[in-house]
This record gives structure tokens, C-alpha cells and sequence, in this order.
């Protein structure tokens, strides 16, 4: 039916972003290691083992209407499934409120934190090197 295409669609679309932001950040993570610590192996336990985790955090999150009896909705203006927000508004309780906006931070505010602390790093570095490389070839007479 619709109403199950629309739900499968919701939780489909909502993972699928957030977890192309997460990969980005996994990968933003990696570089930096490999900058920071060149010689040190990289576990790739650690990588799956992080991803899956999210993964799971994702799959609750979407998962989250189905905990208080809502589920996603045909927005035809835009045609996308999203969260019965109105429904939730008339019959959410507060520990459904804090929980949500608990998991938005986790899942939107945390990756991004890291991917700026990454970057930032990443460029100190680079331009470090840039500058050394520079100096090498001023003491050089080139």
C-alpha cells in the first residue's frame, strides 16, 4: 500500500543522509590520523565498528515515530514521507521531545563538530609543511 511505501521511503531517505554525512566524517577522521601519525596502521575494525554503530543510532532514530504510535506521511507538495509532526504535537509527551532532540544532536551537531576539528587540523598541517618545504628551499639558495 502507499502508506507502507511512504514509510519505507521515509526511513530510507532519513538514513541515507545522515549516513552520507557519517562517511564523511569517518573519512574526514581517517586523513587526519594519517597526518597527524603517518606510520601508525589504521584498524579497520574500528572503522566498521563506528559505521555500525551509527548505523544502528540511524535505524533508531527513523525507527523513533513507531515508538509512539505515528509513522511517516506523504507531504505532496514536495513529495516526500516525513514524520507526522502534527500527530506527534497533539499526543507527543516531553520524553518524546527531549529523546528527539537528544538523537538530533548526536546525529547532526556532533558529526559536524568533528568534520570542522578535522579540517582545522588538516589545514595546520598542511600549511605547516607548506612552510618547512618553503624554508628547505630558502636554506638551499634555490
Amino acid at each position: 500500500s502507499n502508506h507502507t511505501v511512504c514509510n519505507v521511503w521515509g526511513m530510507f531517505w532519513n538514513i541515507s543522509n545522515q549516513m552520507s554525512i557519517f562517511l564523511i566524517l569517518t573519512f574526514n577522521l581517517c586523513r587526519t590520523k594519517a597526518l597527524l601519525y603517518p606510520f601508525a596502521r589504521s584498524s579497520i575494525i574500528a572503522v566498521k565498528g563506528g559505521i555500525c554503530c551509527y548505523l544502528l543510532l540511524m535505524v533508531v532514530q527513523v525507527c523513533f515515530p513507531y515508538f509512539f504510535r505515528s509513522s511517516y506521511v506523504l507531504n505532496a507538495d514536495f513529495l516526500i514521507c516525513h514524520w507526522d509532526y502534527e500527530g506527534q504535537f497533539g499526543r507527543g509527551t516531553g520524553m518524546f521531545w527531549v529523546l528527539f532532540g537528544l538523537f538530533n544532536i548526536l546525529e547532526r551537531v556532533l558529526p559536524f563538530t568533528a568534520v570542522i576539528v578535522s579540517c582545522c587540523i588538516s589545514y595546520v598541517l598542511l600549511v605547516g609543511q607548506k612552510r618547512a618545504e618553503l624554508e628547505d628551499l630558502d636554506v638551499q639558495g634555490v
